[in-house]
Formats: C-alpha cells, sequence, structure tokens
C-alpha cells in the first residue's frame, strides 16, 4: 500500500513539474515570438485576411503593396489578435481586406477554437493571445492540457526555427481536380447543419467582427469585406437564414463588400468542396481584385 501511495504521489509530483517546466518554455516562446513577430515591409499598404478562403484565393504576388496573412481554419477570433498586434507593429497598414462569408457566422467555427477541432488549429496562434485568453485556452481542455501543451510546444519550436505558424499567406498548389456534388453537399452539410437541423450563429466571431470593424476605425484603416468565389451548386445551397443574418450584418454595420461571388469561373477553377479555389482559380479572382481596386465604386 505505501508503495501505491509512494507511485501515485511520484506520478503527480511528475506531471507538476511537466507542466511547470512546460509553461516555463512556453512563457520563453512567447515573449522571443512577440519581439520578432509582426514586422512586415514598410513598403506593405494592404492586408488580406481570413481563413483559407482567402489563403487559397488572393495571390499577392500579383498585387502592389499587398500581403496575404490568410490561413487555415482562421477564424476572426484569430483574426482579430493577428491583426491587432499587427497595425500596432506597422504604421504603414492603410487597408485591410477582410475574408468574410456565409460560413464565417456559423457556429460551427467555433469548434475549431475551442471545440473538438481546436487542437489542430488553436496552438499556431497560442503565443500570439494575451495571457487571459491563453489561460483560458488550458482551462477550456484542461482533462487533456499535457497533451495540448505539447501541441503547443511544438508550434512554438516550429515558429521559433521557421516560419511563424500563425502567420498563413498565399499557398496554392492544387491543380488538376474537379468540383463534386458529393464533395460539396458535405462541405454545406459540415459548415451549416448537425444532424440535419440548422447550426445556430456563431457569438464568438460575430463579437470578434465587432472588435477588428472597431479597431480599423480607431487606427484609420479602410476596412473591405471580401466574400470569394463560390461554385454555383454550392453557392445556390447556402441555408437562407445564413444568407439573410449575412446581408444584415454589412448592412447594419455599413461594411464596404467586394463581391466575388459574382465572378464566372470555368469549372476547373474550384477545388471538390466548391467553396475553395484552385492556383488557376487565385490567379483569376486576383485579376478581378486589381480590376475592381481600379475602379472602387463597383463594391
Amino acid at each position: 500500500m505505501k508503495t501505491f501511495f509512494r507511485n501515485t504521489l511520484f506520478l503527480r509530483l511528475s506531471t507538476v513539474i511537466v507542466i511547470l517546466i512546460s509553461l516555463l518554455i512556453m512563457f520563453l516562446f512567447a515573449t522571443g515570438l512577440k519581439a520578432k513577430s509582426y514586422k512586415i515591409n514598410s513598403d506593405i499598404t494592404k492586408l488580406y485576411m481570413g481563413d483559407s478562403h482567402v489563403r487559397y484565393a488572393v495571390n499577392d504576388n500579383l498585387l502592389k503593396h499587398s500581403l496575404n496573412l490568410g490561413n487555415s481554419s482562421e477564424s476572426l477570433y484569430f483574426s482579430y489578435f493577428k491583426l491587432r498586434q499587427t497595425v500596432k507593429n506597422n504604421p504603414n497598414i492603410q487597408e485591410l481586406n477582410l475574408g468574410f462569408s456565409c460560413h464565417n457566422i456559423s457556429e460551427y467555427y467555433d469548434d475549431y477554437i475551442f471545440g473538438k477541432y481546436s487542437n489542430s488549429v488553436t496552438p499556431n496562434y497560442f503565443y500570439i493571445l494575451p495571457f487571459d485568453e491563453q489561460l483560458k485556452m488550458m482551462k477550456r481542455d484542461f482533462k487533456r492540457v499535457l497533451p495540448r501543451l505539447v501541441h503547443v510546444l511544438k508550434s512554438g519550436i516550429n515558429s521559433w526555427f521557421n516560419k511563424n505558424t500563425f502567420e498563413g499567406g498565399y499557398d496554392n498548389l492544387f491543380t488538376d481536380v474537379m468540383p463534386v456534388k458529393a464533395s460539396m453537399d458535405e462541405r454545406l452539410n459540415l459548415q451549416y447543419y448537425s444532424n440535419g437541423t440548422l447550426h445556430s450563429f456563431s457569438s464568438l466571431n460575430l463579437i470578434y467582427l465587432d472588435k477588428i470593424v472597431k479597431l480599423c476605425k480607431e487606427k484609420n484603416v479602410n476596412l473591405i469585406v471580401i466574400n470569394t468565389p463560390m461554385h454555383p451548386y454550392y453557392q445556390a445551397k447556402v441555408p437562407k437564414k445564413f444568407v439573410e443574418k449575412y446581408n444584415s450584418i454589412v448592412s447594419s454595420k455599413n461594411l464596404k463588400v467586394m463581391d466575388l461571388t459574382r465572378l464566372e469561373l470555368p469549372e476547373n477553377c474550384y477545388q471538390p468542396d466548391g467553396d475553395l479555389v484552385l492556383e488557376e482559380g487565385a490567379t483569376e479572382t486576383t485579376k478581378e481584385i486589381v480590376r475592381l481596386k481600379n475602379q472602387p465604386t463597383n463594391y
């Protein structure tokens, strides 16, 4: 019995020590990464931010004075903290082009922040979050705190020795595939339904949309929201509830919208799920952005 208690005590003490050491290393990473992050070239005046829709659709190599910071599965929650520090360290930023479509207001996105998919996403952003948000992230998944610490530490190592994992950027190497109705239906079901019932709206993403709007006003940054291209089959099946809510938000907040869903792209420009474009689709989308930027009254 004494051996059992001794072993149990040893395991608990070992766990505590591992957690404390991990927290110390994470603190050092956070301090170092914040010191070296967020600084971009002084000739960049326009940012493109958002999730994979922006990351895959906007080729910033074809745009002047522009930088794509879009990242896969990036919620508006994470975009806000990334933007806040970026504009703080780069007074040259004059314009933010923010990916914002109907799927961004669906509560399915919450699973990528604190839910079942968060372990593959949130560790990449851990070091850019304020301390109180870091604590929330750990508390919400305390039963799996050790695996979460491992993911966070790996992210810190990758960011320290390579490109920061939260930065994102244009990265579209998808070619030679076509949109598939079954894949589009699956995508729509993920984004808008749960067991056949429509999702609610994401209160968290809506809160941080408000924060982004307010931040842009405070920093005198021109905000434009981008609704990226969608395959006609996919677009026609977006639930009316979300379309109406999206339009209501845009109207009530008086947002400038660059609606790229109007862009007619051939079938070979879309990925199988219908709401993301291939490399060729990104080229055509970016050309349309250039055209609209030269005729700003069009959006």
